[in-house]
């Protein structure tokens, strides 16, 4: 009877020949995208979130033309592509879907924080203010903790700047409600 051979997981190198010739199966790429994050990629631990990320990060990674590997390695790990080719490919692909689906997360938690204006607030041109998008969120920060230099913004973790406008959105949407109730009662 022969001894069964453990066969090592192919490396990120070694994939990276095989897919730029054209002999990785579709269904191959298919399975790499359900895989998930490693514990570790390039000798490092891999965050769990990306909640400790710094508005800088994140501001740099959203404003790159494209997310590339090589990107996201640098700014989120400190690593280069070099330093993860012995890492196996599904290690490398998995960070790679963990992160495309923190950004979606990301991007649907400051999803939530846009629109609730009134009909006021729509007809006197909120809606043409260019106060959006990652700028707008660092200017905005800036002014409302009395910061003057934006670049002091981009070291605060993101998360606590969400928090703000979270807090900011929720205390603008009370203070209208108790507005209205004000001048309800008023009338009567």
């Amino acid at each position: 009877m022969r001894k069964k051979r453990k066969t090592e997981p192919m490396t990120f190198a070694r994939y990276l020949v095989l897919f730029n010739n054209g002999c990785i199966a579709k269904s191959s790429i298919e399975d790499l995208k359900e895989c998930g994050r490693p514990e570790k990629l390039g000798g490092r631990y891999t965050p769990e979130t990306l909640n400790n990320i710094t508005m800088g990060q994140l501001a740099e990674l959203l404003t790159a033309e494209d997310q590339t590997l090589e990107e996201v390695l640098r700014v989120i790990m400190g690593l280069r592509v070099s330093d993860v080719m012995s890492d196996p490919a599904q290690s490398v692909h998995g960070f790679m879907n963990f992160v495309t689906a923190e950004f979606q997360r990301i991007g649907g938690l400051f999803k939530q924080l846009e629109g609730g204006y009134t009909a006021e607030q729509i007809q006197a041109g909120v809606l043409q203010l260019d106060t959006g998008g990652i700028f707008g969120t660092i200017d905005w920060y800036a002014r409302r903790m009395g910061i003057t230099n934006h670049d002091d913004v981009l070291k605060v973790p993101w998360l606590h700047i969400w928090q703000c406008a979270k807090n900011d959105k929720n205390v603008a949407l009370y203070e209208r409600r108790l507005n209205k109730i004000m001048l309800d009662n008023a009338k009567k």
